[in-house]
């Protein structure tokens, strides 16, 4: 699916809004525990209730949640991936995990067979984030340092990976870096270039959330992109500024769509009446 005709198409009547709800949604639908990732009909039938809540123009999984319900519940596997002290042995083995794949490639078939017309896109770490966090949990929490070079790895064993799931229904990736911590320029998103070949193979749009950083790369690099401030792109997503931190909400910057992560204690009627100011409100 392609994002920018798809956010387009939406707007001609309100504006998209793309809700980042899963710490909230587990919060109030959930009781605050994990989600039941090994129970193929209880996790579809959460995801419908969150998406009844929140009403987002995009229905995203959170793979990263997944990984950490998953590695919990087997120390067998945690036991495997710290058999070796290379940086990148922990990712390769964790994404290597039949039993993971075959879990997720049934979940997402069962969860697109009954979803709306809304875009299914799975949220990944990068590749640097993604070695880093398999490491620290095959090693005590040990938090290594890696580096742009150590990405470049990373990335072919997680298309390796998301290869399993061409044939599920999924519509697109988008990868989360962490504020500051993304690409800043075309060579350094050059070490994502094989997750953005893969995501081409299967016809996936790629989104990138890189708030905090100056990022400059030409349009056709990536479908659209995530950020905190204004962009020259053909899909920019605006994260609202301060739109929970203040009274009221505070007024929007002119963007294709916007993306709003839901804090997980926020007061439900709150989380209604914002996410409905930012479907309806005229930016500035």
């Amino acid at each position: 699916m392609e994002l920018a005709g798809y956010f387009s198409g939406i707007s001609s009547s309100r504006n998209p809004v793309w809700v980042d709800g899963l710490d909230y949604s587990r919060e109030v639908l959930n009781q605050g525990k994990a989600l039941p990732w090994s129970d193929t009909a209880a996790l579809v039938a959460f995801v419908q209730k969150q998406q009844q809540l929140l009403r987002s123009d995009v229905l995203m999984i959170d793979l990263l949640d997944f990984f950490q319900v998953w590695t919990q519940s087997r120390p067998d596997l945690l036991q495997s991936m710290a058999k070796k002290s290379r940086l990148n042995y922990p990712l390769k083995v964790l994404l290597e995990d039949t039993a993971a794949i075959e879990q997720l490639r049934d979940f997402f078939k069962a969860i697109s067979s009954v979803k709306g017309s809304e875009p299914l896109i799975v949220k990944v770490a990068p590749p640097k984030l993604w070695m880093g966090m398999a490491f620290s949990m095959a090693h005590n929490g040990e938090s290594p340092d890696v580096a742009w070079k150590d990405a470049e790895r990373a990335a072919l064993y997680i298309v390796g990976f998301l290869r399993a799931f061409g044939d599920t229904g999924i519509d697109g990736l988008l990868i989360v870096d962490d504020e500051g911590e993304g690409p800043a320029n075309a060579e350094e998103l050059a070490s994502y270039q094989s997750l953005l070949n893969v995501a081409e193979h299967f016809r996936w749009s790629v989104g990138l959330y890189n708030p905090g950083v100056d990022f400059s790369v030409p349009d056709n690099s990536l479908g659209c992109i995530v950020t905190n401030r204004p962009l020259e792109t053909s899909c920019t997503g605006i994260i609202p500024d301060q739109f929970w931190s203040s009274s009221e909400p505070a007024s929007l910057l002119p963007a294709d769509f916007y993306y709003i992560a839901v804090p997980e204690q926020t007061e439900p009627e709150r989380v209604l009446s914002s996410l409905q100011y930012a479907r309806d409100s005229k930016p500035e």
